[in-house]
């Protein structure tokens, strides 16, 4: 039982009323198309687990880095992950990696047709800065969970080892969109130009908001 849950959260039966869906039987939520487990709630924060990962992480199969714990930043709402870290996932057959990523400051981790890069200096809740970081095409960039009580530093036993499939989820609710939700409204981000609105604040068409629901 992880008690109440009310705004953010939501019931597939309610769409309209938050921006977080929780599925209560099966202790699952979805964000942004990804279900996690839901393994504990305490207030602004969840503990989640990555279904399938830990069989991934278990058979060291090279299917661990199609998953991806990487959540946007929204007017609405935004994520912190505590303890994660960021790789940069490569084609390895690109003959360019060596002069992008400095073996001093990036350790590198061959799987498969790929080759992973990683700097372990960064704190666990850190996103890097990327947008000044030119990595090349061939490459995209992942976040994986790590234990929650330390950060790998090491790759002497191997990438897998040093993963997890479990990681804490805190989450900010923006100013604007409480305002908005309190008022009967619905939080929205334009498609064109990424900004806040609020939909259906017609005080002659308030909707009923939930109280909250158990889980």
């Amino acid at each position: 039982m992880l008690g109440n849950l009310s705004f953010p959260f939501y019931k597939s039966s309610e769409p309209d009323c938050g921006l977080w869906k929780v599925d209560c039987d099966n202790r699952l939520t979805e964000l942004e198309g990804m279900m996690f487990e839901i393994l504990e709630k305490y207030g602004a924060s969840m503990r989640l687990k990555v279904p399938i990962l830990g069989d991934l992480l278990k058979n060291k199969s090279c299917q661990t880095f199609d998953k991806d714990i990487t959540l946007p930043f929204t007017p609405s709402i935004s994520y912190t992950i505590d303890n994660h870290l960021t790789l940069f996932k490569c084609n390895s057959s690109d003959k360019t990696l060596g002069k992008v990523f400095n073996s001093k400051i990036h350790q590198s981790y061959a799987c498969g047709s790929i080759i992973l890069y990683y700097n372990t200096s960064n704190k666990a809740g850190d996103y890097p800065v990327l947008d000044y970081f030119p990595f090349p095409s061939s490459c995209s960039v992942i976040r994986l969970p790590v234990p929650q009580s330390s950060v790998p530093t090491s790759n002497n036993s191997g990438l897998f080892d040093q993963l997890s499939d479990r990681f804490k989820l805190s989450w900010t609710v923006s100013e604007q969109c409480k305002q908005c939700y309190y008022q009967g409204g619905m939080c929205q981000t334009h498609t064109a130009t990424d900004e806040f609105y609020c939909h259906n604040t017609n005080k002659g068409n308030m909707k009923v908001l939930a109280a909250g629901f158990y889980l």
